[in-house]
Protein backbone atom coordinates (compact mmCIF):
# COMPACT_ATOMS: atom_id res chain seq x y z
CA UNK A 1 0.00 0.00 0.00
CA UNK A 2 1.56 3.51 -0.90
CA UNK A 3 1.06 6.32 1.67
CA UNK A 4 0.76 9.91 1.67
CA UNK A 5 2.38 11.81 4.28
CA UNK A 6 0.69 15.44 4.74
CA UNK A 7 3.17 17.63 6.85
CA UNK A 8 2.28 21.05 8.42
CA UNK A 9 2.98 22.95 5.65
CA UNK A 10 -0.17 21.25 4.06
CA UNK A 11 -2.07 22.33 7.48
CA UNK A 12 -1.15 25.87 6.60
CA UNK A 13 -2.05 25.07 3.04
CA UNK A 14 -5.65 23.85 4.37
CA UNK A 15 -5.83 27.21 6.66
CA UNK A 16 -5.38 29.70 3.11
CA UNK A 17 -7.32 27.47 1.53
CA UNK A 18 -10.39 28.06 4.24
CA UNK A 19 -9.60 31.33 3.95
CA UNK A 20 -8.88 32.32 0.62
CA UNK A 21 -11.92 29.67 -1.23
CA UNK A 22 -13.85 27.81 1.52
CA UNK A 23 -15.87 31.10 2.34
CA UNK A 24 -16.63 31.69 -1.36
CA UNK A 25 -17.78 28.17 -1.33
CA UNK A 26 -20.26 28.29 1.25
CA UNK A 27 -23.98 29.52 0.57
CA UNK A 28 -23.61 30.94 3.73
CA UNK A 29 -21.29 31.51 7.20
CA UNK A 30 -22.28 28.23 9.16
CA UNK A 31 -23.72 28.56 13.03
CA UNK A 32 -21.27 25.50 14.13
CA UNK A 33 -18.80 23.50 13.46
CA UNK A 34 -19.02 19.57 14.33
CA UNK A 35 -15.48 18.17 14.65
CA UNK A 36 -14.75 14.55 13.76
CA UNK A 37 -12.47 13.04 16.54
CA UNK A 38 -9.53 12.02 16.59
CA UNK A 39 -8.59 13.49 13.02
CA UNK A 40 -10.71 16.08 12.41
CA UNK A 41 -9.87 17.62 15.49
CA UNK A 42 -6.78 19.81 14.26
CA UNK A 43 -8.70 21.05 10.90
CA UNK A 44 -12.41 21.73 12.77
CA UNK A 45 -10.43 24.30 14.78
CA UNK A 46 -8.68 25.88 11.79
CA UNK A 47 -12.21 26.23 10.13
CA UNK A 48 -13.97 27.47 13.66
CA UNK A 49 -11.84 29.64 14.51
CA UNK A 50 -11.92 31.29 10.88
CA UNK A 51 -15.57 31.90 11.05
CA UNK A 52 -15.79 32.62 14.77
CA UNK A 53 -18.68 29.98 15.68
CA UNK A 54 -18.73 27.84 18.20
CA UNK A 55 -17.00 23.88 17.84
CA UNK A 56 -18.67 20.51 18.97
CA UNK A 57 -17.06 17.47 18.84
CA UNK A 58 -18.19 13.59 17.88
CA UNK A 59 -16.24 10.58 17.56
CA UNK A 60 -16.67 8.39 14.84
CA UNK A 61 -14.07 5.37 14.01
CA UNK A 62 -14.39 3.02 10.69
CA UNK A 63 -10.64 1.78 11.24
CA UNK A 64 -8.07 0.14 13.75
CA UNK A 65 -4.90 0.39 12.11
CA UNK A 66 -5.01 0.75 8.20
CA UNK A 67 -7.83 -2.02 8.79
CA UNK A 68 -11.66 -1.28 7.89
CA UNK A 69 -13.92 -1.88 10.69
CA UNK A 70 -17.99 -0.77 11.19
CA UNK A 71 -18.32 2.83 11.92
CA UNK A 72 -18.64 3.35 15.57
CA UNK A 73 -19.77 6.22 16.98
CA UNK A 74 -18.69 7.25 20.60
CA UNK A 75 -18.93 9.63 22.74
CA UNK A 76 -21.42 12.83 21.72
CA UNK A 77 -20.30 16.08 23.51
CA UNK A 78 -23.49 18.23 23.94
CA UNK A 79 -25.09 19.50 21.26
CA UNK A 80 -27.00 22.99 20.98
CA UNK A 81 -30.46 22.72 19.54
CA UNK A 82 -28.90 22.46 15.87
CA UNK A 83 -32.82 22.61 14.56
CA UNK A 84 -32.82 25.27 11.70
CA UNK A 85 -28.55 26.03 11.84
CA UNK A 86 -26.24 25.64 8.74
CA UNK A 87 -23.49 23.25 10.49
CA UNK A 88 -20.23 22.33 9.12
CA UNK A 89 -19.01 18.81 9.82
CA UNK A 90 -14.83 18.83 9.29
CA UNK A 91 -13.03 15.88 9.39
CA UNK A 92 -9.19 15.27 7.92
CA UNK A 93 -10.00 12.63 5.01
CA UNK A 94 -13.00 10.85 3.41
CA UNK A 95 -11.64 7.31 2.27
CA UNK A 96 -14.69 5.11 2.22
CA UNK A 97 -17.19 7.51 3.32
CA UNK A 98 -18.24 5.30 5.85
CA UNK A 99 -17.73 7.47 8.50
CA UNK A 100 -19.41 10.38 7.34
CA UNK A 101 -22.55 8.84 5.92
CA UNK A 102 -23.30 7.75 9.40
CA UNK A 103 -22.62 11.07 11.20
CA UNK A 104 -24.91 12.77 8.43
CA UNK A 105 -27.60 9.82 9.37
CA UNK A 106 -27.19 10.91 13.01
CA UNK A 107 -27.20 14.81 12.69
CA UNK A 108 -30.17 15.02 10.53
CA UNK A 109 -32.39 13.57 13.69
CA UNK A 110 -31.46 17.45 14.61
CA UNK A 111 -33.30 19.21 11.76
CA UNK A 112 -30.70 21.37 10.84
CA UNK A 113 -31.32 24.00 7.84
CA UNK A 114 -28.20 23.05 5.97
CA UNK A 115 -25.15 20.40 6.07
CA UNK A 116 -21.54 21.35 4.54
CA UNK A 117 -18.92 18.81 4.55
CA UNK A 118 -15.32 20.40 4.61
CA UNK A 119 -12.23 17.90 4.85
CA UNK A 120 -8.21 18.23 4.41
CA UNK A 121 -8.43 15.37 1.79
CA UNK A 122 -11.03 13.01 -0.48
CA UNK A 123 -10.37 10.57 -1.80
CA UNK A 124 -12.76 10.84 -4.94
CA UNK A 125 -14.01 7.02 -5.07
CA UNK A 126 -16.25 6.63 -2.20
CA UNK A 127 -19.95 5.63 -0.81
CA UNK A 128 -20.64 8.98 -0.09
CA UNK A 129 -22.79 10.70 -2.29
CA UNK A 130 -22.68 13.93 -0.99
CA UNK A 131 -21.25 17.55 -2.42
CA UNK A 132 -18.85 18.00 -0.22
CA UNK A 133 -15.40 20.92 -0.01
CA UNK A 134 -11.89 19.75 -0.03
CA UNK A 135 -8.55 21.64 -0.04
CA UNK A 136 -6.68 18.42 -1.45
CA UNK A 137 -9.04 16.10 -3.75
CA UNK A 138 -7.07 13.22 -5.19
CA UNK A 139 -8.08 10.61 -8.25
CA UNK A 140 -7.33 7.45 -6.44
CA UNK A 141 -9.26 4.23 -5.21
CA UNK A 142 -9.30 4.33 -1.82
CA UNK A 143 -7.55 1.16 -0.81
CA UNK A 144 -4.35 2.28 -3.08
CA UNK A 145 -3.11 4.95 -0.53
CA UNK A 146 -3.01 5.57 3.00
CA UNK A 147 -3.25 9.28 4.24
CA UNK A 148 -1.32 10.12 7.23
CA UNK A 149 -1.31 13.89 8.98
CA UNK A 150 1.25 15.42 11.20
CA UNK A 151 -0.82 15.59 14.40
CA UNK A 152 -0.61 11.52 13.73
CA UNK A 153 1.89 9.16 16.24
CA UNK A 154 2.66 5.84 14.75
CA UNK A 155 3.76 2.95 16.61
CA UNK A 156 7.31 3.90 15.75
CA UNK A 157 7.05 7.30 17.54
CA UNK A 158 5.66 6.41 20.09
CA UNK A 159 7.72 6.08 23.81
Amino acid sequence: MKETNYDWNDVNCFSDWVERDLVGLLESKPDCVIGILNGGAVPALIVSNYFSVPLCWIQARSYEGKERKEVKLGYREYLENMKGKHIIIVDEVIDSGSTMKAVLEWLRGFSPKKISVVVMALKVKHEYDRPEFACFPMVIEPKETWITFPWEISKKEKV
